[in-house]
């Protein structure tokens, strides 16, 4: 029988509910800092219906990945971009092989510790903000996976209204860069954070040159977490 996978949703860890995936649909998620939809979808035989109905990985630029949670929204006050993190919550500490951090560079995006947080800019694979007036409902809708990246306007000067997600990146990893963005509730945020390291439902990660760990060896049941955190909330 195949494994099955359960996806939670909420404004934090103590107000979880259980949401669908892979079927197109998104889930609103709201909070005093934030108003939007996510949507997730998992490549993988989970024993339902649901993958079936899954057109994302059809799209070439996700061919190769194995996951993503899309998110659309905006924040409800005025945030500087260097307060915006991305990460993930473990119960415990998950010990993983030793040399595991030297030889993955998505080490950041699962890391071990309890909590850890990446700066939102520039750790994001697809990211792109669109002007929208404040008393319009956010869309409830995802149009479809982000291939090129057009902020209007550019999150930076030097960031063209259309620009690649690795010069984007690229120019975030300077805290300087980030602390000069500063959203607002008239900037719609559309954000996909997709991967390809992950192979489910075998829960095996597999790494550049062939090698490929068994998460499920070091995994004991514990429940993952992933979420955008306002840096004021962890300092």
């Amino acid at each position: 029988m195949p494994p099955s996978l359960k996806i939670s949703l909420g404004p934090n860890v103590d107000e979880l509910k259980e949401i669908s995936y892979n079927d197109g649909s998104t889930h609103v998620i709201q909070s005093e800092l934030f108003d939007g939809v996510v949507s997730v979808h998992i490549k993988g035989d989970f024993g339902d219906t649901n993958s079936s109905k899954s057109t994302y990985f059809n799209d070439e630029s996700r061919a190769r990945h194995t996951w993503s949670i899309a998110l659309q929204g905006r924040f409800l006050k005025a945030i500087n971009g260097n307060d915006i993190l991305f990460g993930n919550i473990f119960d415990r500490p998950l010990t993983l092989p030793w040399g595991f951090g030297i030889l993955t560079q998505v080490s950041s995006t699962i890391y071990t510790e309890r909590s850890h947080g990446s700066p939102f800019l520039s750790t994001m694979p697809y990211l792109q903000r669109i002007e929208l007036d404040p008393a319009t409902p956010i869309p409830r809708d995802m149009l479809g996976p982000i291939t090129v990246e057009r902020s209007i306007p550019p999150l930076a000067p030097v960031l063209e209204s259309e620009s690649t997600p690795a010069e984007r990146r690229k120019y975030f990893t300077d805290e300087s860069h980030r602390k000069e963005v500063t959203f607002t509730p008239r900037d719609l945020i559309q954000a996909d954070f997709v991967h390809g390291y992950l192979q489910f439902p075998s829960l095996t990660m597999a790494l550049p040159g062939g090698l490929q760990f068994d998460l499920m060896y070091y995994y004991d049941s514990r429940p993952v977490s992933r979420q955008i955190e306002y840096a004021e909330q962890v300092r």
